[in-house]
């Protein structure tokens, strides 16, 4: 029988939520980096099998909301909670259950009639011996249908997650294509990638403090022309993201454009603009005219 149904990945910043999503879809959907909050929305990634379809929703990290960027990504979180059949915690085995972790599990503890699997990510890089004294402490929490542990940087064990998974499925029909994996529009994607270009070439003053707009996008001659502007909060973030002579912006634009091309397999032409909004994380209007639906 065909099963399908809707999983909400969630856990703390740089559990693993979108090297998961990304791995089991076997495609980018999610942008991975080592920074924190690197997930801002509430991103479908779909997997799809000949036994099933599963939707899974990318969520950012729980975390303590700062400013109304924070509180938008909160309810991300929220929004993929209530609407779910299973929800899917991803913890980060070198840290154990640490207190970080005693308020997620709380928080999960809380919602009620909806299957709640554990993946204890990177098992990897600690002993067997810790592996199994997390899993115990999880165990002892009666509220886990299941407990898995993982390492997602070797591929081991995530078919088990799949197969835990597809035990817990309820429904019997397709809601998209089996060639569809993700809902997000080809903008999105656009942003997401130059976003993720900047969290990985730039320091801890800059990553949380940008935002990234597609402005155009259409074919000219087999050519994908895309402008976009990057949203940044004060000028000091400007002259960073911008570099000397252009050095830093050239080179965003140059490992964006290298992703893209594969992505979209054709030449890319990528205009980037940096434009200051000041403090736009604290404001709803900002948000809104970045892209993130506030309402």
């Amino acid at each position: 029988m065909f099963k399908s149904g809707f999983v909400a990945v969630v856990g703390s910043p740089n559990a693993g939520k979108s090297t998961f999503i990304n791995t089991v879809v076997g495609k980018k959907i999610s942008i991975v980096s080592d920074k924190v909050q690197t997930t801002r929305d509430m991103i479908r990634g779909i997997y799809n099998d000949e036994e099933a379809q599963i939707v899974f929703l990318d969520t950012p990290g729980f975390h303590k909301p700062r400013n109304k960027l924070n509180v938008y990504m909160n309810q991300q979180i929220e929004m993929s909670l209530k609407s779910t059949d299973i929800i899917l915690y991803i913890i980060d085995a070198k840290y154990g259950l640490g207190k970080k972790e005693q308020e997620n599990i709380q928080k999960i503890s809380e919602i009620k009639n909806v299957k709640k699997i554990v993946v204890l990510n990177k098992i990897d890089i600690i002993t067997p011996l810790k592996v199994e004294r997390i899993v115990q402490e999880l165990d002892e929490l009666k509220m886990f249908d299941a407990i898995i542990p993982v390492s997602l940087k070797e591929k081991f064990n995530q078919n088990i997650v799949i197969k835990n998974i597809k035990d817990y499925l309820v429904d019997e029909v397709k809601y998209y294509d089996e060639d569809t994996f993700s809902d997000y529009t080809d903008e999105f994607f656009v942003e997401e990638i130059i976003r993720e270009k900047i969290l990985q070439k730039t320091n801890e003053e800059v990553p949380h403090s940008i935002g990234v707009k597609v402005t155009n996008m259409e074919n000219e001659k087999n050519i994908l022309v895309i402008s976009a502007t990057i949203y940044v909060e004060r000028d000091s973030q400007k002259g960073i993201i911008i570099g000397r002579a252009g050095k830093m912006l050239q080179s965003i634009g140059t490992a964006a454009r290298k992703e893209l091309k594969i992505e979209f397999n054709q030449p890319i032409y990528l205009d980037l603009h940096v434009k200051v909004l000041s403090n736009w994380g604290q404001k709803i209007e900002s948000l809104n005219t970045i892209g993130y639906d506030t309402n």
